[in-house]
């Protein structure tokens, strides 16, 4: 089944945080003075033979958390590879914050944090360390890491070697790991997949209060129609053209 546009109640993409309404082309509402984290118009990618994602067009409103629904096989992870430059499309345009992604990719990319399948970690080393890594690799202030595992909630288990974590722990440590920077944009690719209830609360709750307390747009792709009850309102529809195999 593909994701569906404005009109069917199934697989719709929404933004999980409050009410609101399409951004296809143009802005209409006082939200809509901020450029969209992501603007994607006409946008198709194939493979051969096999078209991933047909004429998707979408914007995300600012400091939302934009869902991203669809079953397994309808374009969701290539689509988040496409905004994340690592995949080009066929056809169509992708911007971010009002920026064209072909021209600037690099600049814009420093804007971004990402969660695409799992998280890569070290078992061997600490969740502190783990962080560390990555803290050195971006050229970071030490401080950035306690800010990070305080919002995931990891700052009690923050010296257990990862080998030790649980599931739901591991994901947050990646969610702290694309965190690091503090990004304006944050993409996470089905966060929730492989986890126990437990675990998929755990991140259920973090990701509904990032935009709050990081200020960040959060776009999430999931497969399940019970991730959309993400938010404490009721969800709105998005997308004005649709995205198949």
């Amino acid at each position: 089944m593909p994701l569906q546009g404005i009109g069917e109640l199934d697989y719709s993409p929404r933004c999980l945080t409050r009410p609101c309404r399409s951004l296809p082309s143009s802005f209409g509402s006082v939200e809509s003075q901020m450029e969209a984290p992501i603007r994607v118009e006409d946008v198709w990618k194939s493979y051969g033979a096999i078209t991933a994602v047909r004429g998707l067009s979408l914007g995300v409103p600012p400091q939302s958390v934009y869902g991203f629904l669809g079953p397994n096989g309808a374009g969701k992870s290539t689509t988040i590879r496409m905004v994340l430059g690592l995949q080009r499309p066929n056809r169509g345009t992708i911007s971010l914050f009002g920026r064209p992604l072909a021209a600037e990719r690099i600049a814009l990319l420093r804007r971004i944090g990402s969660l695409v399948e799992s998280p890569s970690l070290y078992p061997h080393l600490t969740g502190r360390e783990n962080l560390e890594v990555h803290r050195r690799l971006l050229g970071l202030s030490k401080r950035c890491i306690d800010e990070v595992l305080e919002t995931v909630d990891l700052i009690p288990v923050a010296d257990r070697l990862v080998r030790k974590y649980s599931s739901g722990m591991k994901q947050r440590l990646g969610l702290a790991q694309a965190l690091l920077g503090n990004p304006e944009l944050l993409l996470l690719d089905e966060p929730t997949n492989g986890l126990d209830p437990a675990g998929i609360h755990e991140v259920r709750a973090l990701v509904r209060d990032l935009p709050k307390r990081r200020n960040v747009t959060v776009f999430l792709s999931t497969h399940l129609l019970s991730e959309s009850r993400t938010g404490r309102n009721a969800p709105g529809h998005h997308l004005p053209r649709s995205a198949d195999v």
